[in-house]
């Protein structure tokens, strides 16, 4: 992913794009307003399209993995996947911030103007998801964006049903937190952990503005379930699992990121990998934090660790200190809907979103701008294969050339035979749910 995205910036700088609608209107072109990518050559859209499709492809895929390891408790497993997921939600769910808080976010260009070098990244993000509100939207106002949850689509292209619907976003998050106390402590003494921090809080962030009323009925749950766990008593109180959606589990890691700050600020990038147990990432090639490229400075990469204030994996003190900010803002505000407030202005969680893409430089910041909506996947024609996760049909040369026919009441997913049909529609979570939440807006359609 990170390579084809530096591909990517790569020809934009060098054929002078990287304006998307700006650009085209400069050229005197027509600007394609449905993506930020119109005015862009064939291989920037297809490195562009081909990097979407990952996304949508990987996230479910890799949020499932990870419940599984949790569940069979390989805990360092499950830590290794979320942190691959971690990486990816924050852009995903600013796309959702462009429908959510449409009318606000175009406005929201100027938010890093207290911050250090990260104002073109955040600039950039908050760019392109004012243009997806303006393309993708059609004019859909704030209220619409529940429909979009519930229907799959809607005016953001199909990206909060991707979080909500098939990535199970908020148990996940919730999942990841509660990983990181059990196998921490809540303890960040080591930068895997720390990065792993850092990530989990830029996504809780940006979940939280993207959709702040399931995550406002995650705190509060999370109230309930803390409430009778202070009333049991004996065996009964063990029994009772730990809310992950927790003020004071925030305030905890906002405290230890602050100290973080402070030391690595202090040893000047003497940090080094410990050997508490960490496996939050790994390739193979020792112990490595290579997703995370958050030096947030101009054209910094993780390559820059070991520079002054600077710890091994390149993680800057004023990433640790934005991180802790952005933890106690989470934190106040969940503190807010536990006591009964209304799932509404996250303009302070909104700006933390973004910083949370800034604090990577340029590599976060493209990310979120080339990031192209599911439904305009679908529109641009990619390679659709058989709606059956189960498909088995080996028929032809290549499964471009197997014929698809799409289903008869929504007609958005294509089988290639009745069986996979059939099999897909009987499944648990198989299309017949989706097929009747769409059913309901599209009567009509054959």
């Amino acid at each position: 992913m990170r390579y084809a995205l530096c591909a990517m910036e790569g020809q934009m700088q060098a054929s002078g794009e990287g304006g998307g609608a700006a650009a085209t209107e400069e050229a005197g072109a027509p600007a394609d307003a449905a993506t930020p990518l119109g005015s862009c050559s064939a291989n920037v859209r297809q490195l562009a399209l081909l990097a979407s499709c990952a996304v949508c492809e990987w996230l479910p895929s890799l949020a499932h993995q990870a419940r599984f390891a949790a569940d069979k408790g390989l805990t360092e497993h499950a830590v290794v996947l979320l942190a691959r997921v971690l990486t990816l939600l924050p852009a995903v769910a600013l796309q959702c911030c462009a429908v959510t808080h449409g009318s606000d976010m175009s406005q929201r260009g100027a938010i890093s103007g207290n911050s250090t070098a990260d104002g073109a990244g955040c600039s950039a993000v908050l760019t392109a998801a004012a243009r997806y509100d303006e393309g993708c939207a059609g004019g859909t106002d704030n209220g619409g964006s529940a429909a979009a949850v519930d229907g799959g689509g809607g005016g953001d292209g199909g990206w909060r049903h991707l979080l909500l619907a098939e990535v199970d976003v908020v148990p996940l998050l919730g999942l990841a937190m509660q990983l990181l106390e059990g196998h921490r402590g809540v303890e960040l003494s080591d930068w895997p952990s720390r990065w792993y921090a850092c990530e989990l809080i830029c996504s809780c962030c940006a979940l939280a503005a993207a959709c702040p009323e399931q995550v406002r009925q995650a705190a509060a749950a999370g109230a309930g379930a803390a409430a009778a766990a202070s009333t049991a008593a004996g065996t009964a109180a063990q029994a009772v699992i730990t809310p992950p959606w927790r003020p004071e589990l925030l305030r905890a890691l906002a405290a230890e990121l602050g100290e973080a700050a402070e030391e690595v600020g202090r040893d000047g990038g003497s940090s080094s990998c410990g050997d508490g147990g960490s496996a939050v990432v790994g390739d193979g090639a020792g112990c490595a934090c290579e997703p995370f490229s958050g030096v947030p400075s101009s054209g910094s990469t993780a390559d820059g660790a070991g520079q002054e204030g600077v710890d091994h994996s390149g993680i800057h003190p004023t990433t640790l200190s934005a991180a802790a900010h952005a933890a106690d803002l989470l934190a106040v505000q969940l503190e807010g809907w536990r006591e009964g407030a209304v799932a509404g202005a996250v303009t302070g969680l909104l700006d933390a979103a973004a910083r949370a893409i800034g604090w990577r430089g340029e590599d976060g910041a493209l990310t979120a701008a080339v990031l192209v909506p599911p439904g305009e996947l679908r529109r641009q024609g990619l390679l659709r294969g058989c709606g059956n996760p189960g498909c088995a049909n080996l028929e032809g040369d290549s499964e471009a050339g197997v014929k698809l026919k799409g289903c008869g009441r929504c007609g958005t997913v294509g089988y290639c035979c009745r069986e996979c049909q059939l099999e897909h529609w009987r499944a648990p979570g198989g299309h017949k749910e989706a097929c009747g939440r769409a059913g309901g807006e599209e009567k009509h359609r054959c």
